[in-house]
């Protein structure tokens, strides 16, 4: 099976063929804070593993959802979630 990504902003969904047996549900809607304070929202029953690993299973299709960014389709399924922060790296400061 093809790896199936979808990411908006620094929110990546990742499919899963199915949830990790540790899974315990923790929540029926997906709310990641972003870097800008707005958060990202996805309507679906989240998961939490106890290594602090996050999935969504959605029954049905649903949007992922930032105030600054164009809605994402999900497709029904099992999604791990993860949060990703851009890299800018500084360049070297030198001290006298």
């Amino acid at each position: 099976m093809a790896r199936e990504i979808i990411r908006q902003g620094d929110v990546v969904l990742e499919r899963r063929a199915k949830l990790p047996r540790t899974a315990r549900h923790v929540a029926e809607h997906l709310r990641i804070a972003s870097e800008s304070g707005n958060p990202h929202e996805l309507t679906g029953k989240v998961y939490g593993t106890r290594n602090g690993m996050q999935y969504v299973v959605l029954e049905q299709e649903s949007q992922l959802t930032h105030p600054q960014h164009d809605p994402k389709v999900v497709a029904a399924g099992v999604y791990e979630v993860r949060s990703v922060r851009d890299f800018r790296p500084q360049p070297p400061r030198f001290a006298d």
